[in-house]
């Protein structure tokens, strides 16, 4: 049995600062991995439609992703710029 250990989510930008995640993020990645799973899915049963609509999700799924990390990191910039005029 291997050992296997909750991990919490690495920054993607490298830091090592906590990365939180927000709900289009999470949203984006849930639908990316759904049609990842019906492409394939298609691909093994030879199900062309099945196929398609797994592709399309995944695109969807990665635009709102994509849209999520834009709001999340939107945020941040606000956060940030707020922080240095309260410490001025």
């Amino acid at each position: 049995m291997s050992s296997l250990r909750w991990q919490p989510p690495c920054n993607p930008d490298g830091g090592k600062e906590a990365y939180h995640m927000n709900k289009g993020e999470l949203e984006g990645k849930y639908e990316k991995a759904k049609g990842n799973v019906k492409e394939e899915a298609g691909e093994v049963t030879e199900d062309r439609d099945l196929e398609a609509e797994g592709a399309a999700e995944r695109g969807e799924g990665h635009a709102q992703e994509k849209l999520g990390e834009a709001r999340r990191k939107a945020g941040e910039a606000v956060e940030t710029m707020g922080e240095k005029i309260r410490d001025e």
